[in-house]
C-alpha cells in the first residue's frame, strides 16, 4: 500500500470508529467545519534547511486552546487528533466555553464535554475521537476556548506549531471547569485539538484554505492572516462560509527533490485536512515556494550539488496540484488556485531558475490547470517595478512572508463571488 493509500485508509478508519460512539440522529446532521488546525508530527528532526522540530510534554496540566468559528450554530462537538502519535492518549476531561479576556472564558457558556457519554476519553495512535453534539449557540467570529485535561504523561505528538491565537496552558490540575486561567503560561502551538464543527442556525458551508506558511499567517498578528481576514470579509457581507486554515509552515505541495519542509506534502494531507472537512465545498490551494525554494537551499547546502533546473522544479508542483485538483473534484468541491507570491531577496532560498520555475507554475496556473478559478495573489502583492519582488509595503522584511497590510491584500483579492454568496451580499462584503 502506498503511503498516500495508507493515509487515506487511517483516516477513514478513525472517522468510522469516531462516528460508531455517536448517536443515529448526531452522525446524520449536517454538521459544518467552524474551525480547523492542519497537524504534523512532533517531534520532527532537522534536515539540510531546517533544524528539529521539538515536541511538547503534558502532565497533570489542562490545555487551553483558542480558536475562532466561522458560522452560526446552535451545537458543536469537537475533533481530538492523535494520528501521528506513538502512544494513547487519555484526556480526563474536556469543556468548551466562550472566550472574555485572555485564557479566561465566560463562566456562564462553560460547558463539560463528553465522548460517547463519558466525561473521558483514550484516543488510541494513528486515531482520531469526536465529542457527542453539545449545545452551544455560536456566531460567526465567536472565539471559544476548548479544555483538555491531561492527568497522565503524554507527548503531543499531533500538533499544530505557530497559530494564529493564543494557546494557553494551565498550572498543575484539572482546570476545565475554571473559568479564569490565572497561571496560564502560553503555548506555542494547538496540541490534538484538530477541528471544531458546528450544526449551523441556517445553511452554511466550509472553505478551506490549503497552503504553507503564508496561508497559516507566518510574521502576521494574532487573527491577521489572509484567511482571517477573508473570514472577515464573508462575515461583513452576512455569506455563511467559514474558512478553515489548513496552513503549515514550511509546508510543500510535492516534496518530490525530498521533503526539507514540516508535515506531510499537500498532495498527500488533502484528503484528511481538506476534503474530509464536514460541509466542505469550496478549496483554495496555494503552495509551491517551498518546493522551490527549500530545494535550491538544500543544494546549496550539499557541497558540488547543481541547483536543479526550472522544469525540475516546476513540474513535480504542477503534477502534484493536478492530482488535488482531481480529488476535489471527485468529492464535489469547487477548487480555486492561487498564484505563488514573489520571493527575490530571500536568504539561500532565490535563485534565478527558482525564480523562472515560479513564473512557469503561476502561467499555468492561470491557464491549462484547469481551476473552478485563479485567485491573483502575485499580481495583487507584487511590486510593479520589480515583480520579482514583493511590494515593500506588502513585505514582512523578510522578501517572502506578508505583511498584516499583505495579508489583507490577499484576502482582498479574493473575490466573494466565488463562493456562491448573494449578490447583494457579494456587494456588501467587496473591498474598495
Amino acid at each position: 500500500m502506498s503511503k498516500g493509500l495508507a493515509l487515506r485508509h487511517r483516516a477513514t478508519l478513525a472517522l468510522a470508529a469516531a462516528l460508531a460512539v455517536l448517536p443515529a440522529a448526531a452522525a446524520d446532521a449536517p454538521w459544518v467545519g467552524a474551525w480547523s488546525a492542519a497537524m504534523l508530527r512532533a517531534p520532527a528532526p532537522g534536515n539540510a534547511v531546517r533544524g528539529p522540530l521539538p515536541a511538547v510534554t503534558v502532565a497533570h496540566r489542562t490545555l487551553r486552546a483558542l480558536a475562532r468559528v466561522g458560522v452560526a450554530g446552535a451545537q458543536l462537538r469537537i475533533v481530538l487528533d492523535n494520528r501521528y502519535g506513538d502512544a494513547p492518549v487519555t484526556f480526563d476531561a474536556a469543556s468548551v466555553g466562550l472566550r472574555d479576556v485572555g485564557a479566561n472564558l465566560r463562566p456562564d457558556s462553560l460547558r463539560a464535554l463528553r465522548f460517547g457519554g463519558r466525561t473521558a476519553v483514550t484516543v488510541a495512535p494513528g486515531q482520531e475521537a469526536q465529542s457527542d453534539p453539545l449545545d452551544l449557540a455560536v456566531q460567526p467570529g465567536d472565539v471559544l476556548g476548548v479544555s483538555l485535561y491531561v492527568a497522565g504523561r503524554s507527548v503531543a505528538g499531533t500538533w499544530h506549531p505557530d497559530p494564529r491565537n493564543a494557546q494557553y496552558l494551565s498550572g498543575a490540575g484539572d482546570r476545565t471547569r475554571d473559568p479564569a486561567l490565572a497561571d496560564a503560561e502560553g503555548l506555542p502551538g494547538v496540541a490534538w485539538l484538530a477541528r471544531i464543527d458546528v450544526r449551523p442556525t441556517a445553511p452554511a458551508s466550509a472553505v478551506v484554505a490549503l497552503g504553507d506558511s503564508i496561508t497559516n499567517g507566518f510574521q502576521a498578528s494574532q487573527l491577521a492572516a489572509w484567511p482571517d481576514a477573508l473570514q472577515d470579509r464573508l462575515a461583513a457581507a452576512r455569506c455563511p462560509r467559514a474558512v478553515l486554515n489548513a496552513g503549515i509552515n514550511a509546508n510543500q505541495v510535492a516534496a518530490e527533490q525530498g521533503n526539507f519542509g514540516l508535515g506531510e506534502a499537500m498532495r498527500e494531507r488533502v484528503a484528511h485536512d481538506a476534503l474530509a472537512v464536514p460541509g466542505v465545498r469550496y478549496l483554495i490551494v496555494l503552495g509551491g515556494i517551498n518546493d522551490i525554494g527549500l530545494a535550491a537551499a538544500a543544494a546549496a547546502h550539499a557541497r558540488g550539488a547543481a541547483t536543479p533546473s526550472a522544469q525540475a522544479l516546476a513540474a513535480p508542483v504542477i503534477a502534484a496540484q493536478r492530482a488535488i485538483i482531481a480529488a476535489a473534484r471527485a468529492r464535489g468541491v469547487r477548487v480555486y488556485g492561487g498564484t505563488v507570491l514573489p520571493y527575490a531577496g530571500t536568504t539561500r532560498t532565490y535563485t534565478a531558475a527558482g525564480e523562472a520555475a515560479r513564473r512557469q507554475l503561476n502561467a499555468w496556473i492561470r491557464g491549462p490547470a484547469g481551476y473552478d478559478g485563479v485567485i491573483d495573489f502575485d499580481r495583487a502583492l507584487r511590486d510593479p517595478a520589480h515583480p520579482e519582488r514583493l511590494r515593500a509595503d506588502y513585505d514582512s522584511g523578510d522578501s517572502l512572508h506578508p505583511s498584516d497590510a499583505g495579508y489583507r491584500a490577499m484576502a482582498a483579492a479574493v473575490p466573494l463571488a466565488l463562493f456562491d454568496c448573494p449578490p447583494a451580499s457579494a456587494h456588501r462584503g467587496a473591498s474598495p
